[in-house]
């Protein structure tokens, strides 16, 4: 909606500022609002949408749901392994850029959107302990604690 709004201030501008222009000659004020105008509309015209959280939630709940995934948490990192995939993911402790948790999940954020999840009900309270210890110590991070 933004993008119309701008899109259509800036085009009714330019039309009014240029015609301006063109009819009493070059003042540096009409000039100015003229590229601001142009500038509106450039904004409008290249803006992209980014991919908003319910498109990452659907391309997640395509790849992961009904899937179970199995966690390897190491010397060398953490390694996950999605039934019925060939392939692994695995991620060296300096790779991961944040450590979160809440009181289902731990997450573990890689790079942008990337992120491992960790269901606590799959850990007994003092494994999410251990985990939570072991992870902060090998990745020089504090776990941040969201609640829901």
């Amino acid at each position: 909606m933004a993008r119309i709004i701008c899109g259509v201030l800036g085009v009714a501008g330019a039309i009014y500022f240029g015609f301006q222009l063109y009819r009493h000659g070059f003042q540096i004020a009409t000039a100015g609002y003229l590229i601001v105008c142009s500038l509106m509309i450039l904004v409008a015209v290249s803006s992209r949408r980014r991919s908003g959280a319910d498109d990452t939630l659907k391309k997640y709940r395509k790849y992961y749901e009904n899937h179970r995934a199995t966690f390897r948490i190491d010397a060398d990192g953490v390694d996950m392994k999605l039934e019925g995939q060939k392939n692994h993911a695995h991620s060296k402790f300096r790779q991961i850029y944040g450590l979160f948790e809440t009181e289902r999940c731990f997450y573990f954020v890689i790079k942008g959107k990337a992120y491992y999840i960790l269901p606590k009900k799959a850990l007994s309270p003092e494994d999410a302990d251990a985990l939570r210890t072991y992870m902060q110590q090998q990745c020089k991070k504090k776990f941040q604690f969201y609640a829901l």
